[in-house]
């Protein structure tokens, strides 16, 4: 993203915002993840919350720095060495991340890896369609939805 390249080029001036300006931005940064609003501001406080200390802030823009392709090359190259069962889980609207990249990443990681798209979710699936990613686990453990196991 076109902040994502300022930062990288920028890192230290993010680094020493001072903390009001900083923790503007992060309430910011999470609720561009999402599709639509997140409608719970409790969530978007818990998130926001690691970012704002002093340690966090500095980690904040440490992580998106090195959102490079020459910092994630080495991981993906190690993909294909994953011995674990894989499901792949994407927001159909991540604004981050596109979808196609789901097809992308599971294309790196031997076997045959399902890929879940949720429909309407952005990157945080968790937060936007948590009965789908429920059910979607669920079903992938062989019990038909969340309502079902929840049978006594």
């Amino acid at each position: 993203s076109p902040f994502l390249g300022l930062l990288a080029q920028t890192q230290d001036v993010f680094t020493a915002l001072p903390p009001r300006f900083h923790a503007a931005i992060v309430p910011e940064d999470i609720a561009g993840a999402t599709a639509g609003p997140l409608g719970n501001v409790e969530w978007v406080e818990a998130l926001t919350r690691p970012w704002t200390t002093d340690a966090g802030q500095a980690a904040f823009y440490r992580q998106m720095a090195q959102l490079t392709p020459e910092h994630t090359r080495p991981l993906a190259a190690r993909l294909g060495h994953v011995r674990c069962p894989t499901r792949i889980g994407w927001g159909e609207r991540d604004p981050w991340l596109p979808v196609t990249q789901a097809a992308e990443l599971a294309s790196y990681l031997p076997g045959d890896v399902p890929v879940k798209v949720f429909p309407g979710a952005g990157h945080l699936v968790p937060l936007e369609a948590p009965e789908a990613l429920v059910d979607d686990f669920l079903a992938s453990l062989g019990v038909a939805s969340a309502a079902a196991a929840c049978v006594f």
